[in-house]
C-alpha cells in the first residue's frame, strides 16, 4: 500500500534548498490549481466519491483537505514572517475533513477556492527577501524547525502528492 499512500514518494527534507529548488517549488504551488482543474475537467461529482486506495479519503475529501492544509500553510508562512519563535499549531486532518462545510460544499467549489489561495500565496512568496526566506518556525508534526524555503518545498510536494491521489481515484 506504500505506493498508493505515497505515489510520488515520501517528502525528503533538504537542509539548504537552492534558489532554483525554491523557484521551482513556487512554480509548482502557483500551477497546482490549474493542474487540479485539468484533472477535474471531465469529472462528475459522483466520480469524486472514489478512493485512491482502500480505506482512504475520497477524491472530494482530498480536495477539501487541500484547502484546509494549504490555508494552514499560508497562515504559518505569515506567522513565521511576523513572529519570532513561532510554533505551528497542529490540527487533526481527519476531523477537519469531516467538518460540516466539507460535507455540504461541492468539492469543485473547494478546487476553485484553491485558485485564489494559491494566487495570494505565490504573490507573497515572490516578494520575500533573502532574510525572510531564512526565517524559521517550529513544526511539531515533523518535530523540526523549518526555514520558509523548506516549508515551500514541502507544500510543493504536498500539492503534487495529493494531485496524484486524486488522479488515481478518478482512474478507478
Amino acid at each position: 500500500m506504500e505506493h498508493l499512500q505515497y505515489p510520488i514518494g515520501r517528502f525528503a527534507y533538504t537542509e539548504t534548498p537552492t534558489n532554483e529548488e525554491v523557484q521551482k517549488a513556487i512554480e509548482q504551488i502557483k500551477n497546482f490549481p490549474k493542474e487540479l482543474s485539468v484533472s477535474l475537467k471531465h469529472c462528475g461529482l459522483e466520480e469524486l466519491d472514489k478512493m485512491y486506495r482502500p480505506n482512504s479519503w475520497t477524491a472530494a475529501q482530498v480536495i477539501h483537505h487541500l484547502v484546509d492544509s494549504h490555508i494552514n500553510a499560508y497562515v504559518r508562512l505569515k506567522f513565521a514572517l511576523l513572529e519570532d519563535d513561532f510554533t505551528a499549531k497542529l490540527y487533526d486532518e481527519n476531523a477537519w475533513v469531516k467538518t460540516p462545510e466539507n460535507t455540504t460544499i461541492n468539492a469543485l467549489s473547494s478546487a476553485e477556492f484553491l485558485k485564489h489561495l494559491h494566487f495570494r500565496w505565490t504573490e507573497l512568496l515572490g516578494e520575500l527577501s533573502p532574510e525572510q526566506w531564512a526565517r524559521t518556525f517550529y513544526n511539531p508534526f515533523s518535530k523540526r524547525h523549518l526555514t520558509l524555503q523548506q516549508h515551500t518545498l514541502l507544500y510543493a510536494w504536498h500539492s503534487s502528492h495529493h494531485l496524484t491521489h486524486i488522479q488515481i481515484a478518478l482512474k478507478k
